[in-house]
């Protein structure tokens, strides 16, 4: 018999500062839908691929919450710090007009292979105004940051900075949609 002690596992989440750009403020206030994920991006297991061909899961390296729900949170923090909406609700009210954000993760995940390490991250966001059923925006945004170092904090800190810059790409596409509607 043997006496190995089995590979401790460990948890992390996203953690990014914010961008302080200006944007142009919405007099409505947004409800975030929880995101939907394709099937791999519906578990905590941090995903990597080693070819074009490959999906591996790390059986001890696990994020938090799986990426769809750990990026619901994040987009609700994001916006409740960098106001581009009147406010974020986290129900539909029946008494005024809001927004209606929502996403699909299509990618999160490390890419190790091709020379390069890195983080990637896609989400396809759009955004309706509830009051007139109108689509402002329905775009894949995506983002590539190298991952610097061979541990899984690099991962981590170069999936947190893909992650922020999806965020404010978002940002700005929703902020420049309000200006143009204001003239």
């Amino acid at each position: 018999t043997c006496c190995g002690k089995a590979p401790q596992t460990h948890y992390y989440a996203l953690e990014y500062k914010l961008l302080n750009e200006p944007v142009s403020l919405s007099p409505l206030p947004v409800f975030i839908e929880k995101f939907a994920a394709y099937p791999l991006m519906d578990q905590d297991n941090l995903l990597y691929k080693t070819s074009p061909f490959e999906f591996k899961l790390d059986a001890y390296r696990r994020w938090v919450l799986p990426p769809h729900a750990m990026l619901t949170q994040k987009a609700d923090e994001y916006f409740k710090r960098r106001p581009l909406f009147s406010e974020v609700l986290h129900k539909i009210p029946s008494d005024r007009a809001c927004y209606l954000l929502t996403g699909r993760v299509m990618h999160f995940e490390e890419i190790d292979f091709g020379g390069q390490r890195i983080a990637f991250v896609s989400i396809w966001f759009e955004t309706f105004n509830l009051k007139n059923d109108a689509l402002i925006l329905s775009e894949i945004i995506e983002n590539k940051s190298p991952i610097e170092g061979d541990d899984a904090e690099a991962i981590v800190e170069a999936m947190s900075k893909a992650t922020a810059s999806v965020f404010d790409a978002l940002a700005q596409a929703l902020s420049s949609r309000f200006a143009r509607n204001l003239q």
